[in-house]
C-alpha cells in the first residue's frame, strides 16, 4: 500500500515540491482516476495543457476539491 503523503510521481526530483498537499494530489491523480490526464484527448488533458506546472493533473485535482469544499462552505452559510 502506497502512503499518499509520501507518494512522489515519476518526476525530476529537483523541481518537485515535496509536501503533503502535492504528494497527496499526485497520488490521487494516479490512483483514483488514472485515465485522467493520461490520454491527450481526455478533457482533463485539454484543460491542463496551458498550465505551466510540474503536475497539471495535481493542480486540477486541487482546484476541483478546493472548489467543492469552498462551494459547500458558502452554500451552508447561505
Amino acid at each position: 500500500m502506497i502512503n499518499p503523503v509520501r507518494y512522489r510521481p515519476q518526476h525530476d526530483d529537483d523541481e518537485w515540491a515535496d509536501n503533503i498537499v502535492s504528494n497527496g494530489f499526485a497520488w490521487a491523480s494516479t490512483t483514483l482516476l488514472p485515465s485522467w490526464c493520461a490520454a491527450p484527448d481526455h478533457w482533463t488533458s485539454k484543460v491542463t495543457a496551458s498550465l505551466w506546472t510540474d503536475c497539471p493533473c495535481c493542480l486540477l485535482w486541487r482546484g476541483i476539491s478546493l472548489g467543492l469544499f469552498a462551494g459547500l462552505a458558502i452554500g451552508l452559510l447561505f
